[in-house]
């Protein structure tokens, strides 16, 4: 999303600037990870509610049809009732 690469752009720039006054490398490693360690949990931050939004659509789906288990299809070999559509027209009623 948007505000995602927003983050990114944001801790792009204030690594860029830390970076600049950094002249042991060391110093600069722990710079960068500690950079990217923020950038991640920002991200998390912003993505949690649609996450949320994205789990109470499946229960609500599943509950409905009936599924007591839910699997990424991923996980699944063979079988099982797709519910793609279903939650994605589940999310689509609250917007």
């Amino acid at each position: 999303s948007k505000r995602i690469e927003a983050v990114y752009r944001s801790k792009e720039q204030e690594l860029k600037s830390a970076l600049e006054k950094v002249t042991d490398k060391k110093k600069g490693a722990e710079t960068i990870e500690a950079k990217r360690r923020e950038a991640a949990q920002e991200e998390m931050k912003l993505k949690e509610p649609i996450y949320k939004e994205i789990r109470q659509a499946v229960r609500t789906v599943a509950k409905n049809k009936g599924c007591d288990v839910v699997l990424d299809s991923q996980a699944v070999q063979f079988g099982g009732v797709d519910l793609t559509a279903d939650v994605i027209n589940e999310l689509k009623k609250k917007k």
